[in-house]
């Protein structure tokens, strides 16, 4: 295939759109703020108990996933049973932030009868906490838990030129998996049985997306009811 000057413009763009967030988030974190991060662990969400967030993301975990009205949709989020904590609190604190709800996504999940105008404000109570959440390792039922310590030590091991094409390969080797997942802190209904939560793969730099996705609990099984798609590459 013959590669042009316009196609390589064109994936130095996707790289730089993929990567600029994710380095500029690494590179933010000096010493002192990392072993602020070991130190500090997981404050727990005011408003839901912890018991609920794990529970919903070890079953995410753990079961394949069915999109409601699609019988023959089922989908794995952590294949390898790797889980990426690589998010940030909205207050720029190390932790998982919360799903994308602009653009009145909130006010349309109220419309189309999916949410309450009570489960709508108990959301927006949560997010407005701006909790600080990081994943307790002993309490997922996961294979392995990539820490932002990690990340950062495999960053700072490159110089700047080798980041954007040497970072993604290094780290799929020490893991042996293409893939890498992070799942954002969930925002629950009033009644705990409807979540929304934002879920990112990524698998190189110009691999990877991101989806908004609201969850019901059925039958003790959660279900996929609408997919609010916010990047992909």
């Amino acid at each position: 295939m013959r590669i042009t000057k316009h196609k390589v413009w064109q994936w130095s763009l996707s790289i730089a759109f993929i990567l600029s967030g994710f380095f500029a988030s690494l590179l933010v974190i000096t010493n002192n703020e990392k072993s602020t991060y070991k130190a500090k662990g997981i404050q727990q969400a005011v408003l839901v108990p912890d018991t609920a967030v794990y529970s919903l993301i070890n079953y995410i975990a753990d079961h394949p996933v069915k999109t409601d009205n699609d019988l023959g949709s089922e989908e794995k989020f952590l294949p390898d049973g790797i889980l990426l904590d690589r998010k940030f609190s909205l207050s720029k604190k190390q932790g998982n932030s919360q799903p994308y709800l602009q653009d009145g996504r909130l006010q349309k999940l109220v419309a189309e009868k999916i949410l309450s105008p009570t489960d709508a404000t108990f959301i927006k109570q949560q997010a407005a906490t701006d909790t600080v959440f990081v994943w307790q390792k002993n309490r997922l039922s996961i294979k392995v838990l990539v820490s932002m310590d990690t990340l950062v030590s495999l960053m700072q091991a490159l110089d700047q030129k080798q980041r954007t094409w040497d970072f993604w390969p290094k780290l799929q080797a020490r893991y042996k998996s293409k893939y890498f997942n992070s799942i954002s802190l969930p925002l629950f209904s009033a009644d705990y049985n409807t979540a929304i939560i934002e879920t990112t793969f990524m698998c190189g730099g110009t691999c990877g997306g991101s989806e908004t996705l609201v969850v019901q609990r059925r039958n003790n099984k959660w279900i996929i009811i609408k997919r609010l798609r916010n990047w992909d590459v």
